[in-house]
């Protein structure tokens, strides 16, 4: 890629992020103020000096000296002010500007179609929400300060140089040209190693999170010296990227170093000459050096400062897939213009992933006040279903409508007319009674009370010491796979649904139990559509009607009455 494509790249970028710094372009100005101020305080001493050694020791009085010095306790104090509301205005702004971002982040990628989650790991996206981001705050953001202060100190030093004597700054900057050669050789290659790193921590981050959620299987296998050696090998590789970029970072900033300390050297050799010549005086020559040592440092801070800059835009390209598209987070209410939600009606779907057909023209119809079975072997397009039906996915061809008006994706309030449960744990680290009103924040406590008697749970909670307002993690503690499934039918029981999908939800309930829990959807929901997924004979025979889904199409539609469930185990 040409240098000025990169360039242009870069642009975009930081434009794309300036977003998140429009919100604060009062507080911007003051800070910029504010780092004139101290930047403008930090160039005053040298030349304080300079007048006392040419000006007031040879020519001037004791009373001047004191009041020159007193000038200066001044100045110190005023950077200190400065420095103390540039640090607050500095941590109010880079707090807000990470949290936006964040907030962002987390609305895109909770919109993100299913398949996105099946694709991409949790350790890469916590990584980037994370690390990233944090890694723009401190590269980029708290960068952007420090690089301001010492530009501004640059800036002024070479305007107090240039005032001192012309020559001998004009020798000094003769180095710039080598020092920005330096930069753009190593620019490159140390965001290579960044990237590297980045890649390595992800690696990290994924194998925490796996061998958290599956640590019974690691108990149960004796898999511990397996993971170890596991965790060793991937530490060893950030360890060696590690190095390697440190190598690199090292002699970049040393080959830097060397060529701005070689600067004083020079200036020492040509203004001594003109001090022994006498068109310099000795005060003069001290106030240069002074301001050329002072310029060391915030120079040596701005290339290392342009590192960081490479390491915030790599964290900002990866960070800027997840805010490129924002959607909404707001549903919009219901309205009377909407369909009443008599039927559901799959009008010859057909759905392909990658070239594979997963429903092959499927015609379904689902009538409000019945219950239907959704049943056949694993990957049968059953889960598909399940997912068109909540709107996760949209068919490759054919129509999902209700009352054969609208699709579903026509309509953006309807995940305020379903309720999901699923076979999974689908539990927040909160309390049971908030879990219970997850989704309706304003279900009242008499309702949620109804919603766990239906749920067939309030025997487990009466057991309970804090009753319902027992904490839970968000793997359930000790609460059991059946109790931790019953916790999330009532959640879906605690809202005014038009549709209840329960895919395999009551699998790790009892018979009788989950014959009372259909028992009270059907009481409860009368006028709802409920769509259960199950291989229990017991619970088919509950039902009004079944579908049987077999590679994608529609092997049987009927009554359970008709169904010959001796050749259904069979086939499960």
């Amino acid at each position: 890629m040409k240098k000025d494509s990169i360039w242009k790249e870069y642009m975009a970028l930081f434009r794309k992020f300036n977003k998140y710094l429009k919100p604060y372009h009062r507080h911007q100005l003051l800070l910029l103020l504010l780092l004139i101020t101290s930047s403008a305080g930090a160039l005053v001493t040298p030349y304080a000096l300079k007048i006392i050694i040419d000006g007031v020791f040879q020519k001037g009085q004791y009373s001047d000296l004191v009041q020159i010095l007193f000038m200066l306790v001044g100045v110190y104090i005023l950077r200190i002010a400065c420095t103390i509301f540039i640090e607050i205005i500095y941590t109010k702004v880079s707090s807000g500007i990470i949290a936006s971002i964040q907030q962002d982040m987390v609305k895109c990628i909770m919109h993100k179609p299913i398949d996105f989650f099946r694709t991409t790991q949790s350790g890469d996206i916590l990584y980037t929400l994370q690390s990233d981001v944090n890694n723009i705050q401190t590269s980029f953001l708290s960068n952007l300060v420090s690089y301001l202060i010492d530009l501004l100190t640059v800036i002024g030093i070479t305007i107090m140089l240039l005032v001192l004597n012309v020559n001998l700054t004009v020798i000094s900057l003769l180095l710039v040209p080598l020092i920005v050669f330096t930069l753009r050789a190593f620019t490159p290659l140390l965001q290579e190693r960044f990237k590297k790193i980045q890649l390595e921590n992800e690696r990290l981050s994924n194998f925490f999170i796996e061998k958290i959620r599956n640590n019974r299987l690691i108990k149960s296998y004796n898999t511990y010296t397996h993971e170890l050696n596991k965790l060793r090998s991937i530490h060893s590789s950030i360890v060696s990227a590690n190095v390697r970029s440190a190598i690199i970072s090292a002699s970049n900033s040393s080959t830097l170093t060397f060529l701005v300390a070689i600067g004083p050297i020079f200036i020492l050799a040509y203004g001594g000459k003109n001090v022994f010549s006498g068109t310099m005086t000795i005060g003069a020559l001290i106030a240069y050096i002074q301001y050329l040592n002072k310029l060391y440092s915030p120079m040596v801070n701005i290339t290392n400062g342009y590192n960081g800059f490479s390491k915030a835009i790599v964290s900002m390209k990866r960070v800027e897939a997840y805010i490129e598209a924002i959607p909404d987070a707001t549903t919009p209410p219901l309205t009377t213009q909407d369909p009443a939600c008599e039927n559901i009606c799959f009008e010859q779907v057909s759905l392909h992933i990658n070239g594979t057909a997963i429903l092959d023209n499927i015609s379904l119809q689902f009538e409000k006040g019945k219950i239907y079975g959704l049943i056949g072997p694993s990957g049968s397009g059953k889960s598909t279903i399940i997912n068109l039906l909540c709107g996760f996915m949209q068919p490759t061809s054919g129509k999902v409508s209700i009352d054969n008006e609208k699709s579903i994706h026509q309509l953006p309030g309807w995940h305020n007319r379903l309720g999901l449960v699923e076979r999974e744990n689908q539990l927040f680290h909160d309390s049971i009674l908030e879990n219970v009103r997850y989704g309706g924040v304003a279900n009242s406590e008499e309702k949620a009370a109804m919603a766990i008697a239906s749920a067939q749970l309030s025997g487990v909670i009466d057991k309970l010491p804090e009753g319902w307002h027992t904490m839970v993690t968000d793997t359930g503690g000790t609460l059991s796979d059946g109790q931790k499934q019953r916790i999330a039918i009532a959640r879906a029981m605690a809202r005014d649904n038009q549709l209840i999908i329960m895919d395999e939800a009551t699998a790790s309930i009892e018979s009788l139990l989950e014959k009372k829990i259909l028992e009270a959807l059907r009481e409860q929901y009368k006028d709802s559509i409920i769509i259960i997924v199950t291989h229990r004979m017991e619970s088919m025979q509950l039902m009004d009607y079944i579908y049987e889904i077999e590679e994608g199409t529609v092997k049987y539609a009927g009554q359970p009455a008709s169904f010959n469930f001796k050749k259904m185990t069979v086939t499960t």
